[in-house]
């Protein structure tokens, strides 16, 4: 019988994806600053507080100057963002996946099932009971421009759609004191 806790390195496989969000979210933003204020403007945006100052402070650690010297046209520095990108990606990973085993602990006979880029099924048994949980990735950035991952579920449970809470009054009456608190970042997945 499969378990939750035996497939979550199956979702080692989004890495790539997600690192890609990553980049092409610093490189978008990194385009549309620069192309909006002068080298002056930017040493004084990363003081400064608001939307593009907190997504400056950010971009900027993968910003380089050209020749290395202060003044010089600025571009991205790859090795840095691709490293980023990758650390990003493997504790998004982590982090959902921790959640993930925590929610879904009582289901047997697990089996996963992508259904398009960013959204797979989770499929499996309760009780009896079939349950299918749709879960989407989805990139969003905070107010101050840090970018984040969620990943909103949607739960059927014998083909009735289940809220959350609901569904968790289900798997807590079966497996009592079975759900860990996991910290995010904590989680040793792999």
């Amino acid at each position: 019988m499969a378990k939750i806790e035996n497939i979550v390195g199956a979702f080692d496989a989004e890495r790539p994806a997600i690192a890609a969000d990553f980049t092409a979210y610093i490189r978008r933003q990194f385009e549309r600053i620069v192309g909006r204020y002068d080298a002056q403007s930017l040493r004084a945006l990363g003081n400064d507080w608001g939307g593009d100052a907190g997504i400056w402070r950010l971009v900027r650690k993968f910003s380089r100057h050209e020749g290395g010297r202060p003044g010089g046209a600025l571009s991205i520095d790859a090795v840095a963002l691709d490293r980023a990108a990758a650390a990003y990606a493997r504790a998004q990973v982590q982090g959902f996946t921790a959640k993930l085993s925590r929610k879904l602990c009582d289901l047997d006979n697990v089996a996963i099932q992508k259904l398009d880029g960013t959204t797979f099924a989770i499929t499996g048994e309760i009780g009896g009971r079939f349950v299918r949980v749709e879960q989407t990735q989805v990139l969003k950035s905070s107010s101050k421009g840090k970018p984040f991952h969620q990943w909103p579920a949607r739960i059927w449970v014998d083909g009735k759609f289940m809220p959350e809470a609901a569904f968790k009054r289900l798997t807590t009456r079966s497996c009592p004191g079975k759900i860990p608190r996991v910290r995010p970042g904590s989680c040793r997945c792999q």
